[in-house]
This record gives C-alpha cells, sequence and structure tokens, in this order.
C-alpha cells in the first residue's frame, strides 16, 4: 500500500513557517539567494505581499526578486511625511 501524500522535506516545512511568519524577522539578509526566492513566490501566491515585506525583500539584493518586482511592476507606497509638532522648532521656554 503506497500512500499518495509524501512526507514533506524539513525544508519544505521551514519554508513553509517562514512565509507565514516573515513579519517577525527584522530581515532576510541572512538567507540564501534560492531561499528568498522561494520565499518570495510563496507570498505572492498567498496574496500577501505588502509594502514592509517588499523592503524587506528588496534589501536582500537578490536579482531574481528584483527581476520578478519589475516584471510585474510592483513599486513601494511612497507616503509623504508629514511634519509634527515635535520637528518643528520650538520657541525656548526660559
Amino acid at each position: 500500500m503506497t500512500n499518495s501524500n509524501p512526507v514533506p522535506s524539513l525544508l519544505n516545512l521551514t519554508i513553509e513557517k517562514a512565509a507565514a511568519n516573515l513579519d517577525k524577522y527584522p530581515t532576510l539578509t541572512f538567507l540564501p539567494d534560492h531561499i528568498v526566492a522561494i520565499l518570495f513566490e510563496k507570498i505572492l501566491q498567498a496574496s500577501k505581499l505588502n509594502d514592509s515585506l517588499l523592503k524587506k525583500f528588496l534589501e536582500t539584493d537578490n536579482s531574481w526578486v528584483r527581476k520578478r518586482v519589475k516584471e510585474l511592476g510592483i513599486r513601494p507606497v511612497n507616503r509623504p511625511v508629514l511634519p509634527t509638532s515635535c520637528s518643528a522648532k520650538s520657541p525656548k521656554i526660559l
């Protein structure tokens, strides 16, 4: 009797877990290029790519990811930074 559902490899399980928790990693630069590419595709397939994750992927300087971003026309959202009262010079009180 053969099982039609093969047991997933440790690598596949690790990639699935990492893809589900990418927002918890401060950077992805420590990962090998092929793992970054696999994770990027998993995030795209799950429709979970957001500006924060895109920035993390682009920080890796992975050529495959950059190529896919260009092919798909993905651009980061440029939100304007508005001055706050904290950034404005306040008068000195003596």
